[in-house]
Order: structure tokens, then sequence, then C-alpha cells
């Protein structure tokens, strides 16, 4: 209960602390080229009050007061606020497992600079989600990428994923802002650079070269976003009242609930009365906004007001909350056809129709395609086969497949079955002789 208290408390001054107005952003933060105020970035122990957010050592850097002056224009005010407004979600589940791991909190603000609080974020280079993991970085964490989802835009497990990566960046060099750092030009640089400059002063790593400019203007624009969030106005005005409406309908405290059913998300925030836009972010993972098939271990995130609703609907409803195609397979069908007209991946027919072999599919056969929106019955343009004007004989070598012959000789499987009277399921002996076109 002290931690859920603490939690709304700090909450509620980040809502009243994101009203950026220009009187009170003249009358609270330093203005370029002047002093920050005496005492700033004490340790967190010793700062009483709502302001006693700073557990983080930072060296004197004018640069912070650089960004601190752009934060404080007009324009600074308010993208800011649409950033902030935006991790409304967020903010305090990072809070939480900062403070669980025993890190600063301060760093719930680091979003903000990596992807502007959008689990939807995707950088030039590749990154994605709240954190901006790229695919090479996420090996050692319970991140998974396939034709599902893209855990990089979990904000529960990229959550996680960061405070170990932070915690170890911490551990490994023993100074906040050279962690903070090595979040956002890699640790190994980060170490070879101290190792060859023989200083963990940041400023100075930078003017010797051995850190990009982007990691030097990285962390002033940090520290600069914490100090603005932390030190702007508590007056109540119109702007901070929407920030607290965003709050009550948005909820910070959030709950997993693993499924054992695939789920769509349209049906299930129908049926439930989550606003369908949550439940998209939350689970902004989900590649098609469908979960993966049953025994997948896939858990569905979604805000603690509503779990018990979920529960009950997940357990109890009769209704499927899957919706799926039968599609009957007519001769000259194909998976990759079928994928293009019904927007889904290859893969995920053949995931649903596990004893269907895509490169033999006939005629009246039936298989199920995912729903993933409304769409027309499939028809193809298929005309049946002629018979071939001449013909040359080939024989059945070990390995040899229908849909392979049919592919060296530049035919369909429904045009060489056609000719050879054969079915399409039919197998294939080693020896036997079949007719194909003749070569010109």
């Amino acid at each position: 209960m002290r931690k859920s208290l603490l939690t709304t408390f700090l909450i509620s001054i980040l809502f009243a602390s994101a009203v950026f107005g220009a009187a009170s952003a003249a009358g609270s933060v330093a203005a370029a080229g002047e002093q920050l105020p005496e005492g700033f970035f004490k340790p967190v122990q010793d700062v009483g009050g709502p302001r006693g957010m700073f557990s983080i050592e930072i060296p004197d850097d004018p640069l912070i007061e650089h960004y601190i002056s752009e934060y404080s224009t007009d324009s600074g005010q308010k993208t800011l606020s649409t950033i902030l407004k935006r991790g409304t979600p967020y903010i305090g589940f990072i809070y939480n497992m900062l403070v669980e791991a025993g890190l600063p909190p301060e760093l719930m603000y680091l979003p903000a600079i990596e992807s502007g609080f959008s689990v939807w974020a995707v950088s030039k280079s590749g990154a994605s989600g709240l954190w901006q993991f790229m695919q090479n970085s996420i090996a050692p964490y319970d991140i998974e990428i396939n034709e599902w989802q893209d855990d990089r835009r979990d904000f529960w497990k990229a959550t996680a994923a960061a405070v170990d990566k932070l915690k170890y960046n911490y551990e490994r060099t023993g100074s906040w802002p050279l962690a903070v750092a090595a979040y956002n030009c890699g640790l190994g640089r980060i170490e070879r650079a101290v190792k060859a400059a023989g200083t963990t002063n940041y400023i100075e790593l930078y003017e010797q070269g051995y850190i990009p400019r982007e990691t030097r203007n990285y962390l002033p624009k940090f520290f600069a976003v914490v100090y603005m969030a932390a030190h702007a106005s508590d007056n109540i005005s119109p702007a901070s009242a929407v920030m607290r409406t965003a709050d009550a309908e948005t909820s910070s405290e959030w709950e997993r609930l693993e499924l054992n059913q695939a789920v769509n998300l349209v049906i299930l925030a129908s049926k439930t009365g989550i606003p369908l836009k949550v439940l998209h972010e939350a689970n902004a993972e989900l590649t098609h906004g469908i979960s993966p098939p049953a025994g997948s271990g896939y858990f569905l995130k979604v805000p603690a007001r509503y779990s018990d609703n979920v529960r009950k609907v997940l357990e109890h409803t009769a209704d499927p909350l899957m919706r799926f195609y039968i599609h009957e397979i007519r001769g000259g069908d194909t998976y990759y056809a079928l994928s293009r007209h019904f927007g889904i991946p290859v893969s995920m027919i053949e995931m649903y129709n596990p004893g269907v072999d895509a490169r033999s599919l006939r005629s009246g056969q039936k298989i199920i395609i995912p729903a993933l929106k409304e769409t027309e019955p499939y028809r193809n343009d298929y005309t049946k086969p002629e018979l071939w004007d001449s013909c040359s004989e080939y024989v059945v070598a070990a390995g040899d497949s229908l849909w392979g012959i049919a592919r060296r000789f530049g035919v369909t499987v429904e045009e060489l079955t056609f000719n050879n009277g054969i079915e399409s399921n039919s197998t294939l002996k080693i020896g036997a002789i079949i007719k194909v076109p003749q070569e010109n």
C-alpha cells in the first residue's frame, strides 16, 4: 500500500510538473547562462519534499542549462508536455520496477529521450519500442521476435530488459552518467573510452573524440527533462487538469494474464469494455493484433481495474475470441496468394493448418485462415489446365516432389497432375516416369 501511495503521489507531481506555462518557467527554471539552483542534484535522501527526486550525482555541464532553456520555450514546453502525457500509462510502472531493482527513479524519464514515450517508435537504425532495442541487442533478455510478436514493443518486457541493462552498465562503470551514456552508444565503447582517456568525465571523453556527438547531447537532454519535470510550477491549470484526466482514463497499474486461447484484441475490447486503443498499445508487440495460438505462453497486459472482467470473459464466454475464415481450395490456389488476399503471413496459415502440405493443395480441401480484417471471399482466375502438345519423359529421383518438378519445368502442380492423370497428393516413387512439357 505504501508503494502504491508513493507511486500515486509521484505521478500526481509529474502531471502538475508537465505544465510549462511561460510565467512558471521563468520563475522556476534557470535561464540559459545562469547557474542551476544551489543544492541541485543532491542525493535523494538529502532533499526533502516533493522536489526530492534526484539521486544521480551529475557533473557540472553548461549543455544541461542549454537544453533546459530550449525546453522552456513555448515550443519546448508543448513538446515535452505531449511526451509526458504520452508516457502516463507507463511512468508509474517504470518507476516501481526501477525502485524494486534499487535504481535511481530519475531513469523513468529515459524513454522520453529514447522514444518520446511511444511504444510504436522505430528509429532510422531499426531500434524499436519505448526503450529502443535493436534486434542484435535482445539476446540476453526475455525478448522474442517472430511472426506473431516483436517484444521490443512490449512495455513490460522491454522495461525489465532496460532495467537489467542499466544496472549492469552501472556495475561495470561505477557511474550513472556513464551507465546512461553506455545505454546510448554501447557499454564496450564507454569502457574502451575510459581506459584510453584515463577519465570518467563524459565531457572530456567527447572532447578527446572517444564518444559520439549524439551521446554528448544525449546525457544533457535526459537530465534537462528530469529537471523540467521536477521543477516546473505546481500551479493548477486547464492543461494540468487534462493531464490528470488522462491518468484517470489510462491506469499506470497493470496486470499480465496468461492466455489459454488465441485472442483478437478487437473482440476482447468489445466484450470487456477496455478501450481498443489502450489494449492495442498495452500489447503493441502483437504484429497482427491477435495473440499466438494456445499453449504459446503469451501474457496479455491489461489495466488492473479491468483484470477481473477480462478473466471472466476468458474463462466463461461461450463465444470464440478469434474469428476464422474457412476457405475451400480451388485449382490454382496457393498459400502465397491467399496470404496476400487475407493480409496475413504464409507462416500463420501454415501454423493453423499443420496437417496440410502447402506444396500439394488439392481442390475441395478446406483450410482455416485467421480473420484479421473483413475480407471478401478469395476468388482466383483459375482455368482448367490444357494437355501439352508435346511431352518429354522425366525419371523421378530421390527427393523429388510434384511441387519441385513443376517448378523445375516452369509449370503448375495442377498442369503436371492433369497431364499425368494423377492426384496432387500422389506419392512419387523413385524411378517412376512422368510426363513433363517438351523443352524447346
